[in-house]
């Protein structure tokens, strides 16, 4: 069976250089998405590590899993809905 890399060598300088590179905080964000069958929430975590969870337009943090097309525009949530 062949080793999954063909050449340790390549690998450790890779490592090392990984290890020895200055890392700076970084301040991104990053947005994660609960899909849920009935409904998603949104939540918007900062560069802190402190997260928020985004409200709809409806200052609500659940979001209903839906989306309707009328006349050529879309709607999602609880707007998609309350056309059903």
């Amino acid at each position: 069976m062949a080793p999954p890399f063909r050449h340790p060598a390549i690998l450790l300088l890779v490592v090392a250089l990984l290890a020895l590179h200055p890392w700076r905080p970084c301040s991104a964000s990053v947005i994660g998405i609960d899909l849920g069958t009935e409904t998603f929430k949104v939540v918007l975590v900062h560069s802190t590590g402190h997260p928020d969870i985004v409200l709809n337009s409806a200052s609500h943090r659940n979001t209903p899993v839906a989306m309707a097309i009328v006349a050529n525009m879309r709607s999602y949530g609880e707007a998609a809905l309350a056309l059903v």
